[in-house]
C-alpha cells in the first residue's frame, strides 16, 4: 500500500466543535516474484484518525478524537470528519496496521483555518 495524508485543515464551529477536512491518497501495487510492479484497485476498510495533543506532549500523551474505519474506493478522497477539541494530527491508517511502502507519510499536522 501506498497511503498518504496531504491535507488536513480544520475550521472552529460556533458550536466549539471542529471541522476536519481531511484529503487521502490511497494505492495498492502488487509485486510478482521478478519484481514487476502491477496497479490494483483500490478498495480497502481502512482506519481514520484524528488526535490532539497537549502543548509539548509528544505522540505518547496524545488523545484519540476519532478513529473509525472508512472504504477507500479512490485514489484520492476528501473527508470531513468533526470532533469535539482542537485537532493536532490527522491520517489515514495512523497506526501502520497495512504494510505501507512510507508510513511516515500517513498523518499529516492540522492546520487551523480562520
Amino acid at each position: 500500500w501506498n497511503h498518504r495524508a496531504t491535507v488536513a485543515e480544520a475550521r472552529k464551529r460556533e458550536d466549539g466543535k471542529y471541522v476536519v477536512t481531511l484529503k487521502v491518497q490511497a494505492e495498492k501495487v502488487s509485486t510478482d516474484g521478478k519484481g514487476k510492479e502491477t496497479q490494483e484497485p483500490v478498495d480497502v476498510l481502512v482506519d481514520i484518525g484524528v488526535f490532539a495533543r497537549p502543548p509539548g506532549a509528544g505522540e505518547g500523551g496524545e488523545k484519540v478524537l476519532y478513529l473509525a474505519k472508512h472504504r477507500i474506493t479512490q485514489a484520492e478522497t476528501t473527508l470531513e470528519l468533526v470532533v469535539d477539541e482542537l485537532p493536532y494530527e490527522a491520517g489515514i491508517d495512523p497506526y501502520n496496521k497495512l504494510i505501507d511502502r512510507a508510513s511516515g507519510d500517513n498523518r499529516k499536522k492540522v492546520s487551523l483555518l480562520q
